[in-house]
């Protein structure tokens, strides 16, 4: 789906939207650049609302985070996601695959 500039190839086709691969995208790009502001919370399986809403609470509160400015990303249990390459489009670099 990338190429080597974390860019999103011309050569894929996807079941997801163009905007939803690019925000994808800049989240990868977000995340090799360790940006400081992502937060990392760690998924426990928690199904009960009432207690995942509280935590969250929590959460809020306790690291000081803007509601108005904050961005959540939710992934899904269960994201179907289909690629496709158009091998006629592919660019194969000429580079040795020790080679950045």
């Amino acid at each position: 789906m990338l190429n080597e500039d974390l860019e999103i190839d011309d050569s894929v086709t996807s079941s997801m939207s163009r905007e939803a691969q690019k925000e994808i995208v800049n989240w990868i790009k977000r995340i090799e650049k360790n940006d400081s502001s992502l937060i990392c919370i760690p998924q426990r399986g928690i199904t009960d609302e009432e207690i995942l809403e509280i935590e969250l609470l929590e959460f809020i509160e306790n690291n000081n985070i803007d509601l108005e400015t904050a961005k959540i990303q939710l992934a899904e249990s269960e994201m179907p996601i289909s690629v496709s390459l158009d091998l006629e489009n592919i660019k194969i670099s000429q580079k040795k695959w020790w080679q950045f």
